[in-house]
């Protein structure tokens, strides 16, 4: 999967030198974005459908899941904001709400299977 995914990731340090990551222990972490409320988006479309017992996905843990399990002294909160596909923006004020109260966002979005499948996969990119 990573050699068909990117991540944008800036760490710079701040006036004091410190870097956001790694994240410290004890910190205010908000998951924001659809694709860290699910598992099958963290899948390619070509993955296939047996990587849980009964095709599921539901044998690892959603991204929001994972960081609340690591930030064991800390708080982690989370919001799916919008769905990767839509117009409801309902959602974006709760996000920014948790946001704003957050030390850190781990901002996770992209695209799922309705929008790139077999037969759907777009011809240009540009």
């Amino acid at each position: 999967a990573a050699l068909q995914s990117f991540v944008l990731l800036k760490n710079d340090a701040d006036k004091a030198g410190k870097t956001v990551l790694p994240i410290a222990p004890g910190r205010k972490v908000a998951v924001l974005g659809p694709q860290g409320m699910t598992t099958s988006g963290l899948l390619s479309d070509y993955a296939g459908d047996q990587q849980c017992y009964g095709g599921t996905t539901d044998c690892w843990p959603t991204i929001a899941e994972a960081i609340a399990a690591a930030n064991t002294q800390g708080t982690t909160t989370m919001a799916k904001g919008v769905d990767v596909a839509g117009r409801d923006a309902s959602g974006i004020p709760g996000a920014l709400a948790l946001a704003e109260q957050a030390d850190v966002v781990v901002l996770v979005m992209g695209n799922d299977k309705t929008q790139e499948h077999e037969g759907i996969d777009r011809r240009d990119t540009a």
